[in-house]
Formats: C-alpha cells, sequence, structure tokens
C-alpha cells in the first residue's frame, strides 16, 4: 500500500504503515486491536486494510468536500452560501476574503503564501512573508475545477474562471478568464 510521505508522519498513520501491503489479498479472520508501550491502542495493517477497503468511498467522499487551511485560520472571512469543496486555502502570508453566493470546483487553491526566489535553502523556505498577499473574491464568483489564484488578487463580482487556470492578479466584473495564466476570454451576460 502506497502513502505519501506527508501522510506516514502524521501521528494518526505513523505506526500503522509499516510495509507495502497486498490490498487484494484477503482478510478475513478479524484481529484483535494491541496495546502499544504508551497504554493506547494499535491495529494491524490487515486490520487497517479491512477499515480502508469497507469506508474507501466514504472517505473519499468526505475528501471531496473538506477544504483545507494552511496557515491562520482567522485570516479567512467568509460570507453565507460559499460552496468550498476541497479547497485549499493558504493564508500565510495575507487575509482571504470570499463573498456571498460563491462556488469553488474541486482540486481549487487561494494561495496567499509567498517565498523570495532569491533567496537560497533554508533561509527560502522560511523567510515568508506575513502581509501583502491579500486575496478577495467577491460575491457570486464561480472558480472551475483546478484554479490557483496566487495572491494578491481580486476577483471582482460575478466573474467566473474556467477550469485549471491560474490566476496572477485581479479579474473584472462579470468576465470569464481561461488559460495558464489567466487571460480574459469574454464579458458575462449577467446583471
Amino acid at each position: 500500500m502506497y502513502a505519501p510521505p506527508s501522510l506516514l508522519r502524521s501521528d494518526f498513520f505513523r505506526g500503522l504503515i509499516m510495509k507495502p501491503l497486498d490490498l487484494d489479498q484477503q482478510y478475513d479472520k478479524p484481529v484483535e486491536p494491541q496495546t502499544s508501550k504508551s497504554g493506547g491502542q494499535m491495529i494491524t495493517d490487515e486490520v487497517f486494510v479491512s477499515m480502508l477497503k469497507k469506508h474507501t468511498n466514504h472517505i473519499a467522499a468526505l475528501l471531496l468536500r473538506t477544504p483545507r487551511v494552511w496557515g491562520d485560520p482567522k485570516r479567512i472571512k467568509s460570507q453565507a452560501n460559499v460552496a468550498l469543496n476541497d479547497l485549499l486555502i493558504n493564508t500565510r502570508s495575507g487575509d482571504v476574503y470570499i463573498g456571498k453566493d460563491c462556488f469553488f470546483g474541486h482540486g481549487c487553491a487561494l494561495l496567499t503564501g509567498s517565498h523570495d526566489p532569491d533567496l537560497i535553502g533554508q533561509e527560502r523556505l522560511t523567510a515568508v512573508p506575513d502581509s501583502g498577499h491579500d486575496i478577495v473574491v467577491e460575491d457570486g464568483v464561480w472558480l472551475a475545477s483546478f484554479v490557483t489564484v496566487i495572491g494578491p488578487a481580486v476577483l471582482k463580482k460575478n466573474s467566473v474562471v474556467a477550469a485549471g487556470s491560474l490566476v496572477l492578479g485581479d479579474t473584472e466584473e462579470g468576465c470569464l478568464y481561461a488559460g495558464r495564466p489567466a487571460k480574459l476570454v469574454r464579458r458575462l451576460r449577467c446583471e
């Protein structure tokens, strides 16, 4: 069984995935959880795989509807009637404002975080500004699936960004954008 390194480092999965597993192997006999040295319960690989197989559809559905935040969640201001799905919001270098009636396709990202490309090594990694890269998503904006917005940016009211686009900067109100980087395609017929 493959698990990305970030998953293996998480406290929940530490010690659970120790070797490659055969997901097609049948684990019919129940296995009792073991007790760790600290007194907490550990489960065997077989029990973990059995649970994973049983709940795969539920896990997938949950992941597609769970937004993620990197940075301080208090830097996010959001209005009512917002459909976030699995939106990634990075607030390391700015605030994120989301207006009412906005919706985001799957795999979208609002990224305020920034690094200085002129630095090298650990300094490039750790020298992250804490402001200046705000993202404002005004009322009625629709970001189709896999759109990435790099702050600073203001997405004006009722603008639409096509799937897979990369937004670098501001959009005009009531317009359709597409591409990498996103360019104005046309003005929309919205009131």
